[in-house]
């Protein structure tokens, strides 16, 4: 009964990340898209 319940904790986790991480992926990109923009401007 143990074993099902860290698996699905598991499959939680996992689903969690597989959302997320498309989202910090785009926020990462648009950071560095606008700290090279800014570094252009100089």
């Amino acid at each position: 009964m143990q074993i099902v319940h860290s698996g699905i904790i598991l499959l939680i986790l996992m689903l969690l990340a597989i959302c997320v991480m498309p989202i910090i992926l785009l926020t990462v990109c648009l950071i560095m898209y606008t700290i090279i923009s800014e570094l252009k401007r100089f």
